[in-house]
C-alpha cells in the first residue's frame, strides 16, 4: 500500500466528513429554529430541557451529521477518482 496516498486520502476524506457534518448541523439548528421557534438545547442532557426536544435533537443531530458525513465522504471519493483515476486507497 501506498502510504502516502493513504494518508492523503485519510485527509481528504476527514476534511470532507468534517465539513460536511457542519454543514448539515447548521442546517439542523435552522430547521429547529423554524420548526420549534426557539433555539435548539445547547446540552440535551442538561434537566432543564425536555426530554422530548433532548431525544429529537440527539435523533436529528445523529442521523443528520451522519448522512452529511456519508455524503461529503462519497462526493470526496468521487472527486479523487476523478483527479487520480483510481479508486480512494480505503
Amino acid at each position: 500500500m501506498n502510504v502516502e496516498k493513504h494518508t492523503a486520502w485519510a485527509a481528504v476524506a476527514a476534511g470532507a466528513a468534517m465539513l460536511g457534518g457542519l454543514a448539515i448541523r447548521q442546517s439542523l439548528e435552522q430547521a429547529w429554529k423554524l420548526a420549534m421557534r426557539e433555539d435548539p438545547p445547547l446540552d440535551p442532557s442538561a434537566r432543564d430541557v425536555a426530554w422530548r426536544e433532548a431525544i429529537l435533537w440527539t435523533i436529528a443531530t445523529g442521523v443528520g451529521i451522519g448522512l452529511g458525513r456519508l455524503i461529503a465522504r462519497r462526493g470526496a471519493a468521487a472527486g479523487w477518482e476523478r483527479l487520480t483515476g483510481q479508486a480512494p486507497p480505503y
